[in-house]
């Protein structure tokens, strides 16, 4: 199932909203009817038009309403939606704003990229890849040999960044050479 949260620029958006009965206005409208010309929308404030897909009652003969905005309908920073009975008679009026984002928490929480093979350089401010991959190597491949050791690669043989101990017996401190 596709995600919605936050919903996407330029991305389809699914809602579920329910509609007020005019009758009484303490209740949702039990199976809406909706006609062309109920479902508007706005894209950054831009002029009113009908949804390209007429929202339906789903479940069928419920008080919920499914509204599907395709991806051009989303092509915006606010899209205005408006649902106004046309008959003026079954439901009240309403309005939903929705704001876009250029990532959806999916795209934050699953990355489809691989850490790059490289640190910053010394004396440099790394990125949160360069960082992490830094620290992970740091703790799990690195080699002392007198004053100087050596963090490895991946690979375990490949010099990925050397630092200069203080002392080789005993060191308190170490400076990053390369």
């Amino acid at each position: 199932m596709a995600s919605y949260v936050t919903p996407k620029k330029n991305t389809a958006f699914v809602f579920y909203v329910g509609l007020v009965s005019q009758a009484d206005t303490k209740l949702f409208q039990s199976n809406p009817t909706l006609a062309t010309g109920d479902a508007k929308v706005s894209i950054d404030g831009a002029a009113l038009g009908n949804l390209a897909t007429l929202p339906t009652v789903t479940p069928s003969s419920s008080k919920l309403v499914q509204v599907n905005l395709s991806s051009s309908e989303m092509n915006g920073d606010n899209i205005q939606v408006i649902l106004s009975d046309a008959s003026g008679a079954e439901w009240c009026d309403l309005i939903v704003n929705i704001q876009t984002t250029a990532r959806q928490v999916d795209d934050l929480l699953y990355p489809t990229y691989q850490l790059a093979d490289a640190v910053a350089t010394d004396g440099t401010i790394p990125t949160i890849q360069q960082a992490l991959y830094e620290i992970t190597q740091f703790l799990t491949e690195r080699s002392v040999s007198g004053v100087t050791m050596t963090v490895k690669k991946v690979d375990g043989s490949t010099s990925l960044m050397t630092f200069t101990l203080n002392d080789a017996t005993n060191p308190t401190s170490l400076t990053r050479a390369s």
